[in-house]
């Protein structure tokens, strides 16, 4: 009878287990249709683990982390290239990202102001979008300047459905 008794108090943990991990997917893939850039917001969130157990708050403090890494990428580039003015512009709207807009989104974020969290991730659009004008023609940064911008739109929209 104990036996019994043990093999199902298992069976119930292990399904209400499958059905809060299946509910927090749930919750993943509903924020992030909502977002500009539903299947990168899917990527990034589930490759994180701090996803497990978050809410939108945790997402959208989870995304602008990834503007960070993004942002930063950028500099790395520009750091192995011949410098000119362009590239020199760029250093310095990308080190205010990463210094400037990152920290004071997270702050937001953790301090419930999603409105001031999609202000600066909107910003951070407005800056990739101002290094890539600045280039006559070809942009070596093209690439990266996008994924910063996708990004940033996906933490945009992710505080504002805090």
């Amino acid at each position: 009878m104990k036996k019994s008794t043990s093999l199902v108090a298992v069976l119930i943990f292990l399904i209400q287990n499958t059905f809060v991990q299946t509910s927090h997917c749930d919750l993943v893939s509903d924020t992030c249709k909502k977002t500009p850039h539903p299947v990168l917001c899917v990527s990034i969130l589930r490759a994180d683990s701090r996803t497990e157990g978050s809410d939108v708050d945790g997402f959208a403090f989870i995304m602008v982390g990834e503007v960070e890494v993004k942002a930063s990428d950028v500099l790395q580039k520009i750091g192995h290239l011949r410098k000119n003015k362009p590239l020199s512009d760029c250093q310095g709207y990308y080190v205010a990202v990463v210094q400037n807009n990152v920290p004071q989104a997270e702050n937001a974020i953790d301090g419930g102001d999603g409105g001031k969290g999609e202000q600066l991730m909107n910003d951070v659009i407005g800056k990739a979008d101002s290094c890539e004008r600045g280039f006559q023609g070809s942009s070596p940064l093209t690439s990266l300047n996008i994924a910063v911008k996708d990004v940033s739109s996906v933490a945009a929209a992710l505080a504002r459905l805090m």
